[in-house]
């Protein structure tokens, strides 16, 4: 490399560096400078109004708006479709848990279990002739086993048209206020 480059590239250091060191020496000047002018000014004033003390009343709450959520609430929904036959859904009534809030009709149902009830009976009686033949082997085990099924058939259909009835009303599951409804007597739901 010639003397000459080695001379310009020194050169050009020494005067970005000049240069550096001069601006870092004038920015930490003027960072000094406005410190003083700083401490010199004084401390901004507040207005402040005087005023006489007033007798006068003073209330301990307030209005405020808000949303209060009850602690257990829930929207009625039936298992089973109906006809409403009854309802008790007053808005604003208390309820206790166990009543009956709305009931459809079950004429349907109390029909088939007459029904079913008679042939439960029927069942029974038949057993209940079946069995002495059978200690005494006038009729075939399979005869007794047979007539053991429908008796218990029929009390098995006994239970499931009541269990529909009972699902056919609904109670209330606590204490509660009724609120908003639009359920009606009468009405297909």
């Amino acid at each position: 490399m010639k003397p000459s480059r080695w001379i310009s590239a020194i050169v050009l250091i020494l005067a970005v560096g000049g240069t550096a060191v001069a601006l870092g020496m004038w920015k930490t000047n003027s960072w000094k400078k406005a410190a003083a002018e700083a401490a010199l000014m004084p401390e901004p004033m507040e207005v402040v109004k005087a005023t006489l003390a007033k007798d006068g009343t003073f209330t301990r709450y307030t209005t405020v708006t808000g949303t209060v959520r009850a602690l257990q609430s829930i929207v009625l929904q039936n298992e089973l479709d109906g006809t409403v036959a009854e309802t008790k859904l007053i808005p604003g009534s208390i309820v206790e848990a166990g009543d009956i809030l709305v009931a459809l009709d079950i004429s349907v149902e109390q029909a088939e279990l007459k029904a079913q009830e008679a042939q439960a009976e029927l069942a029974r009686v038949t057993l209940e002739r079946i069995e002495p033949l059978s200690k005494g082997q006038a009729v075939a085990a399979t005869e007794l086993d047979r007539a053991r099924a429908e008796r218990d058939m029929a009390l098995a259909q006994v239970a499931r048209i009541q269990a529909t009835m009972d699902r056919k009303t609904l109670r209330a599951p606590f204490r509660a206020r009724v609120g908003m409804t639009d359920i009606h007597k009468g009405q297909y739901v």
